[in-house]
Formats: structure tokens, sequence, C-alpha cells
């Protein structure tokens, strides 16, 4: 998938595998942003202890992006900003077994056991009023509002 930033890839163990990508309503309740997907991504049968998922962003070149993570309650999330621009990347968060890890490009879980499946939420917005859109990007990434 290709977003403004750049292209998403998920890695599994360090091989990149496929993903089913879904468009998600842009709009809600608490949130108006650009795009927004849902990325399911079905854990390989052969690998079934220690699985190491990391959802990553190929930045363009041309852009210079800064990233942080923003978490809350059952909601592990990254997000990058430049310019006028932001997109978050979440996840269910604070589940047991599952260790989690904020990298520059990177949302990282390492996984004790193989759950069959894991699903990312993405969203992205170029922000024409940055203080009052911020929050939107967190909000349409967060797994509790999946439509």
């Amino acid at each position: 998938m290709v977003t403004n930033l750049g292209e998403i890839e998920i890695l599994v163990n360090g091989k990149e595998v496929q993903y089913d990508c879904i468009e998600l309503n842009n709009q809600g309740y608490c949130f108006k942003v650009e795009k927004r997907f849902k990325l399911v991504c079905n854990i390989p049968k052969e690998y079934e202890n220690n699985i190491d998922i990391r959802c990553a962003v190929k930045i363009r070149d041309n852009i210079q992006a800064e990233s942080g993570s923003e978490t809350g309650e059952n909601l592990a999330l990254l997000s990058w900003y430049w310019g006028n621009c932001k997109l978050s990347i979440g996840t269910k968060g604070d589940l047991k077994g599952i260790k989690y890890i904020y990298e520059k490009n990177a949302l990282r879980l390492i996984m004790a056991q193989n759950s069959g499946q894991v699903i990312f939420y993405t969203a992205w917005i170029d922000k024409s009023k940055p203080e009052q859109e911020d929050i939107c990007t967190w909000f349409a990434a967060d797994p509790a509002y999946d439509e």
C-alpha cells in the first residue's frame, strides 16, 4: 500500500508478507482524515514462537519526517509528522504475550506465540488547522473505532 509518506510493508521475521488492505470510512464521530485503512496480515503457520512483526513505512527520499509513539489504553500507535501532514499506524495494545517496540520507521511487535493474524490500522491527514486536527489520525488508527 502506498501513502503520501511512502509505501507500507509488513514483515514477519524479516520476510515481507502480503496483507489485505481494506479502505474504511474516513470520517467518524471523533475524526475526519484523508484516507483510512485496515491492514490484515495472516501470520504464516510455519512461525510458532517468538514472532517478530514489523509494520514499516518506506519513507520517500524527499521527505524529512519525525516519528513518535502515541499510545493509549489498549492502543499501540506510532505517528509521523512532516510539514502539515501526519500519518499514524495503530494496533491493539496491552495484549499479554506481545512486546511493542516503536522504531523510527516501524511499529514492531514481538509475539510469544502465533495468534494467526495481526491487524494494523493506518490513517493520514494534511492538516489545515494543525492544532485542532492533530488528534484525528490518533482516533482514526485506533482499532476501537473499526467500522
